[in-house]
């Protein structure tokens, strides 16, 4: 009897049925007849029988532990037939198109529905009692998108997904590998689809947290109350936007630890995509950019301070290059001089006063990146630098580029004698620094002169229209001029001839243009930005050249891509045959073997007189033969 007076606690205890806790649905607890195979026959009632009201609990679990059982087939086996075969087909078949639309007509919403509209049926007792199901659910999808490979199975998974993002974010513990998923597939990808709709599918995502934040009456924020102790459903913590900003970020700069001609168009469109989703919330985003920059800061301060290897290789690295890269594109967008807002933008916040404020900081971070090591061995690191500079210039930011560019040809010796190895395109945009070896070589000495026409170019044509310009490029056109007396290269002297007589052609017109206007230094701003305006629209010299001249270089780029790619298309490497020792060897003394001996001398004195005809025709940034055959070519018509 005394016994009976305590409590006593069952053998068994019963475990809540929240998903949260991380239980799995058990198999037998969705379907009893387990033990027999699954026909197609039986498949193809399944989806019929799925889409109606009545029958979808019953038959959205059978379809649900049919689709488990497979998946742990198909990895118990770790074979592919497994995953081709009619069965495995027919199940995810089912899955991915039969899904959606009766999922539609169970909780009787469009197939189009908003995300206000699914978050309000997530509240319904139809999906609280099913909500173990659709947690097993979603979870064998998460798991079939990482075991697929073949491009279109993985567009239908992907867009699967897209139409059930908001039953995904209900469960907390799914969104982790949720989140894996789609940034991985958004940054490593191959296929370029893929890439456009994971990023789709992380803006929708982020719209979504936005609903859910602002809705504080929504289960996705509460904390119920069950017989005096919290019952703790689901962490409004887990849905923040940091989360996804922090995780797109560190995959970023993951990724680009090595950068070479085949990944720099996935590189770009990584940094492109990450800004967009930080023009989402601008607030957040703010902070975060904050941080970043401060850490890049952090890091050049630590280089400068020690001079020591370690810390110069964590600045000069391309994991910094294009955080510096990524951080300047994000803020010249949102500089005061920009005004980029309009109606068309796709942002949750107003515009965020605070971000030109970090214009300064970016500018003093790039340009102590040039000043570190300034050797020529850096030189294209220098060019990448002043790549980023010239971001804040095309806002309407002055930023004194030029003694950054003109110091490039003080670096190297342009009269030293060059080593003419190969006619291979360089591009410096995949390189961080060249060896002592390259220097010597004509192809990158070309190229560097190629490099500071084209950044002169793209510098000086922000500011053709100032009152200023000739004051701008005062020092410039003086370091041209002593390069050109020093250098005996016609190459490379014709280049910078030509670059200065259209600095100076822009310099005399907007002298002419300023002698008849009156103009005192107090008060007479708003006059000068009105004589700025008038000369932008009616394009200076120089602007009207730029523009002929950006065509014709845009076009000498592509054509050097394409080149690069058929060398890279190439399966085998040709054996080197040296033609000299072919020429010349003459053991056999017969006229026949003599006569053959000197046609293949002339035939190879011809070939070598070809090939240096053709590298002499070309000349870098010859341009003006181009325009003045265009002039000669309208005045004929």
């Amino acid at each position: 009897m005394t016994r009976d007076l305590y409590h006593q606690t069952p053998q068994k205890l019963e475990v809540d049925s929240e998903i949260s806790s991380g239980e799995e649905m058990q198999p037998q607890d969705i379907i009893k007849d387990s033990d027999k195979m699954v026909t197609l026959s039986q498949i193809k009632h399944l989806s019929k029988c799925i889409k109606t009201i009545n029958d979808f609990e019953k038959y959205f679990k059978k379809l649900t532990f049919a689709l488990q059982a497979i998946l742990n087939i198909a990895d118990e086996q770790n074979d592919k037939h497994s995953r081709d075969g009619k069965i495995f087909n027919a199940i995810v078949q089912t899955c991915l198109i039969d899904v959606e639309p009766a999922l539609n007509n169970f909780f009787q919403i469009s197939p189009n529905a908003k995300p206000e509209i699914w978050l309000e049926t997530l509240k319904t007792i139809k999906f609280k009692r099913n909500r173990t199901c659709f947690y097993q659910y979603l979870s064998n999808i998460i798991h079939l998108s990482n075991q697929l490979s073949s491009k279109d199975s993985l567009l239908a998974v992907l867009n699967h997904i897209k139409s059930l993002l908001p039953i995904f974010l209900y469960f907390s513990k799914l969104f982790k590998d949720f989140l894996n998923l789609i940034i991985k597939r958004w940054a490593t990808d191959n296929d370029e689809t893929l890439r456009i709709l994971s990023f789709l599918i992380i803006a929708n995502v982020i719209k979504i947290i936005e609903i859910i934040n602002n809705d504080t009456n929504h289960d996705f924020n509460k904390v119920l109350v069950n017989n005096g102790q919290k019952k703790s459903k689901i962490n409004s913590g887990n849905f923040s936007y940091l989360i996804f900003i922090k995780k797109m970020y560190k995959t970023y700069v993951a990724n680009v630890k090595f950068t070479s001609q085949e990944n720099l168009p996935m590189i770009h469109f990584m940094q492109k995509t990450f800004i967009e989703i930080l023009n989402l919330n601008l607030n957040e985003s703010y902070k975060f950019a904050f941080i970043n920059i401060r850490q890049l800061g952090v890091q050049l301060r630590n280089a400068f301070n020690t001079k020591q290897n370690e810390n110069i290789q964590i600045v000069y690295n391309w994991q910094f290059v294009h955080s510096l890269g990524l951080w300047c594109a994000f803020v010249s967008q949102h500089s005061m001089a920009t005004k980029l807002l309009n109606s068309k933008s796709t942002t949750f916040s107003s515009y965020n006063k605070l971000i030109p404020t970090l214009v300064n900081p970016l500018v003093q971070i790039t340009i102590g990146t040039i000043k570190l090591v300034p050797s020529a061995r850096y030189i294209p690191l220098r060019l990448s630098m002043v790549n980023c500079l010239i971001l804040f210039c095309q806002v309407g930011i002055y930023v004194p580029i030029l003694p950054f560019i003109t110091e490039i040809l003080n670096l190297l010796d342009f009269n030293k004698s060059q080593r003419v190895t190969s006619n291979k395109v360089v591009n410096y945009d995949v390189l961080l620094k060249i060896s002592k070896i390259q220097m010597r070589e004509k192809v990158y000495k070309d190229e560097i002169i190629n490099s500071i026409y084209d950044l002169s170019m793209d510098y000086l044509v922000n500011y053709s229209h100032y009152v200023t310009f000739p004051e701008i490029t005062l020092i410039a056109i003086n370091q041209f001029k002593l390069f050109l007396r020093s250098c005996k290269i016609s190459i490379y002297r014709s280049s910078i001839k030509q670059l200065v007589n259209k600095i100076q052609e822009n310099c005399a017109y907007i002298e002419k243009k300023r002698e008849n206007l009156n103009l005192s230094l107090c008060n007479q701003l708003e006059k000068i930005d009105n004589f700025e305006e008038k000369l932008k629209l009616d394009e200076t010299p120089f602007s009207k050249y730029y523009q002929k001249w950006k065509r014709l270089r845009t076009l000498e780029l592509i054509n050097d891509m394409t080149q690069r790619n058929e060398i890279s298309e190439y399966d085998y490497i040709p054996l080197a045959v040296n033609a000299h020792s072919e020429l010349y060897d003459t053991s056999d003394n017969s006229e026949s073997d003599q006569s053959n001996v000197k046609n293949k001398k002339t035939n190879f004195k011809a070939k070598n007189v070809k090939r240096n005809k053709i590298r002499n025709d070309k000349r870098p940034f010859t341009y003006d033969d181009k325009l003045e055959e265009d002039n000669i070519f309208h005045l004929k018509q």
